[in-house]
């Protein structure tokens, strides 16, 4: 009866899946993926979804443990340090003073309250604006040892 019910449940999944990826057309003059042209550059000075190795440390400011100091990018040492969100790793998290080596790519998501929205709705003034946040998605570690990622197709 498991094997059943779990056949019928990837089965389920797979087709709602499929469904939202199929090729649909966007309404005349909407975005999609094929007319938005070149990725815009991310707060690390590469397009988004670049292959990159940044280098740097946990912050403890604000003791978040998915913040980091980065301060290399591809070997070559930043101008100023950048704080960014590291995505995608699995404890135990490093000390902040141990220096992090990690394989990934820059992306965003856009968060926060469109005032559009807000207005419509009568909802008090966000938090934060409607904006794009960066984070980095880690792919891989070569340092240090202890420090994995916890999903790697994605």
């Amino acid at each position: 009866m498991r094997a059943i019910v779990f056949q019928f449940t990837f089965v389920f999944l797979a087709v709602g899946v499929l469904g939202c990826t199929e090729n649909i057309q966007p309404p005349e003059g909407g975005a999609s993926f094929t007319n938005l042209g070149n990725p815009p550059t991310g707060r690390l000075g590469h397009p988004i979804g670049s292959y990159l190795t940044i280098e740097g440390y946990r912050s403890d400011k604000g003791k978040n443990p998915n913040c980091y100091v980065i301060d290399k990018v591809n070997g070559a040492k930043l101008e100023r340090p950048v704080r960014v969100w590291v995505e995608n790793l699995k404890l135990p998290r490093p000390e902040p003073s141990t220096r992090c080596v990690i394989n990934g790519h820059e992306t965003f998501r856009w968060w926060g309250q469109p005032e559009e929205v807000r207005a419509a709705e009568g909802w008090e003034q966000a938090q934060h604006s409607f904006q794009p946040g960066f984070f980095f998605r880690a792919t891989s570690v070569k340092k240090p040892a202890n420090l994995h990622v916890a999903n790697k197709g994605g």
